[in-house]
């Protein structure tokens, strides 16, 4: 990984649960030597780093691993964003899959105790689940629903900074063991028992992740959307040669050649040639728009109706559409 000087480092972090965790990946990555400033955003999972000397980016994911967080750099290319996004999507995937899985074992286990309760107020004679089945079902889900809490709560100890799971794994631990004693010295009758006060705090806690995974999906796929609009190949004219070139090799100057039904690589401006223009997803426009010599072109507008030329004016993040990407997720963030 070469280093960066002066510039602008973006990671994406996952396993974060609150504004803690969030606050300690900026304290942690602000300590880095180099680093200028730090931006964290918990809903879009991305940390922002500003570099005033050179720093190895691949120290940054260190230092958020060493926090407890899994961090994936995004990329200074077409080529290594798409990858970066492939591998975020992939654990975003892994873990609501793990989510879903945990909330309806959580679900399962709660279900019986909530029919036990309904039972009792309605009927007034006490509870239909022996101590036995309750502690039965208590364990499983302190065990398998409870795990992710008990190991994010660890690496938030560790590094002295408690956040959600240090909650959750104390509230659910102090009901589970002092029913769980109370059952096995024999007072349950004076002391109480409260395995469903630990089960129903895991579901709703677990419901609660799901219902933030598919907000964020949700929130997320219109960026992945814009963002996958620039094809990541390009027809490069070569001594008036047509070669086929990555998007990310082109410069400013460069010409390349837009066939009919092609989205442009690159912002530009049609140098030979005229064509229709469909720019829907940047302008709304419904109707494609007539360009010849000297007009405009975005990156991702698709072109029909003729085959042009295109002088490049910008690249990568440089174009119309990965900055009005980059300004949506500024403005989540703010």
């Amino acid at each position: 990984m070469t280093e960066q000087n002066d510039t602008l480092v973006t990671l994406d972090v996952t396993g974060m649960t609150c504004a803690a965790c969030s606050a300690r990946v900026e304290r942690a990555l602000r300590g880095v030597e180099g680093v200028r400033s730090a931006v964290v955003s918990l809903p879009l999972e991305r940390a922002d780093v500003h570099l005033s000397e050179a720093v190895a980016p691949a120290r940054l994911v260190e230092i958020v691993e060493t926090a407890g967080y899994h961090a994936i750099l995004r990329g200074f290319g077409a080529e290594e964003r798409r990858a970066a996004r492939q591998e975020r999507e992939r654990l975003r995937a892994d873990d609501k899959r793990r989510t879903r899985v945990t909330a309806l074992v959580a679900v399962v286990a709660a279900a019986p105790f909530m029919i036990d309760m309904i039972f009792g107020l309605l009927s007034g004679e006490g509870h239909l689940l022996a101590p036995w089945i309750q502690a039965v079902l208590a364990t499983v889900c302190q065990v398998v629903c409870g795990a992710r809490f008990y190991r994010g709560a660890w690496a938030a100890l560790r590094a002295r900074a408690p956040n959600m799971d240090v909650l959750v794994a104390l509230g659910t631990s102090a009901a589970y063991g002092l029913s769980l004693f109370n059952w096995l010295t024999d007072r349950a009758h004076h002391g109480g028992l409260y395995f469903e006060a630990s089960v129903a705090i895991l579901a709703f806690v677990l419901i609660g992740k799901v219902l933030e995974g598919e907000a964020k999906s949700g929130a997320s796929a219109a960026l992945h959307a814009l963002t996958a609009a620039t094809p990541q190949r390009a027809l490069k004219l070569v001594d008036g040669q047509e070669t086929d070139v990555s998007a990310d090799a082109l410069m400013a100057g460069d010409r390349i050649v837009l066939r009919p039904g092609a989205a442009a690589p690159v912002d530009g401006v049609i140098a030979v040639g005229s064509a229709a223009f469909d720019e829907a997803l940047i302008t709304g426009e419904s109707l494609p728009v007539n360009k010849s010599v000297g007009d405009a072109v975005i990156a991702g507008s698709v072109a029909s109706g003729g085959r042009v030329v295109i002088e490049v004016v910008a690249t990568g993040d440089d174009t119309r559409l990965q900055r009005i990407a980059r300004l949506i997720e500024d403005a989540e963030i703010s």
